[in-house]
């Protein structure tokens, strides 16, 4: 079975070579259909948009809706970064 977890841990290995990134967010997209309040997932997704140049995204990454206004402090701090 599936899990938020296992698609976290393909999208980290994809996230090592540049080419990848894309495929990484990808895969973080998939773990947050599982586990929407998986905060990894959500913190790596940002930092990975901010790579591809996607600005918007990445700051919207930082305030998802899974934690209805309760962002938690990881986030906070990377929407700050």
């Amino acid at each position: 079975a599936e899990s938020g977890w296992a698609h976290l841990g393909r999208a980290r290995l994809l996230c090592s070579r540049s080419s990848h990134v894309g495929d990484a967010v990808a895969a973080l997209d998939r773990a947050l259909v599982h586990e929407p309040r998986l905060i990894d997932a959500h913190d790596l997704r940002a930092v990975l948009l901010v790579r591809l140049e996607r600005f918007d995204e990445a700051l919207a990454a930082c305030h998802p809706d899974a934690f209805e206004g309760g962002i938690p402090i990881a986030l906070r701090g990377r929407r700050a970064w």
